[in-house]
């Protein structure tokens, strides 16, 4: 059973997968998980942060992103699996990755970065916004 916060996008593709989806209200709230002064601090310049369903925003002068959680899985290792079957239909162009899904326990999550134009600091910052997010969830 994958436990999700209402997104039935999500619960099709789970359901795809062979997974049972069910509404979570205990999921990590991404706003709390990283906080727009923690993504600002990994970009290197201010953000403002909106909360949504299941996903925090973040908007600034030279870029933006999002932190979404897709799913939270009744266990690591399912979570794993999840992020893996969801992170293989990511574009895999080396160098110009602005996007990626990883997990951390049950959690399974998003991170997307929005730049007008990949640059050398792009995987360094989304890299750094991994770290930040894994260090967050509980």
């Amino acid at each position: 059973m994958i436990l999700l916060r209402c997104l039935p996008v999500i619960a099709l593709l789970l359901s795809l997968l062979g997974a049972t989806a069910v509404c979570a209200e205990d999921a990590p709230l991404p706003c709390k998980v990283l906080t727009a002064e923690a993504w600002g601090k990994v970009v290197g310049s201010p953000v403002t942060a909106t909360p949504g369903d299941m996903n925090c925003s973040y908007i600034g002068k030279a870029s933006g992103g999002q932190l979404r959680i897709l799913a939270i899985a009744p266990s690591a290792a399912q979570a794993r699996t999840i992020a893996a079957s969801y992170a293989s239909g990511l574009p895999s162009t080396p160098g110009a990755q602005t996007a990626l899904i990883d997990s951390k326990g049950s959690v399974v999550f998003s991170i997307a970065l929005f730049q007008d134009e990949v640059t050398r600091e792009t995987p360094i910052q989304l890299q750094g916004l991994l770290a930040a997010v894994k260090r967050n969830l509980k």
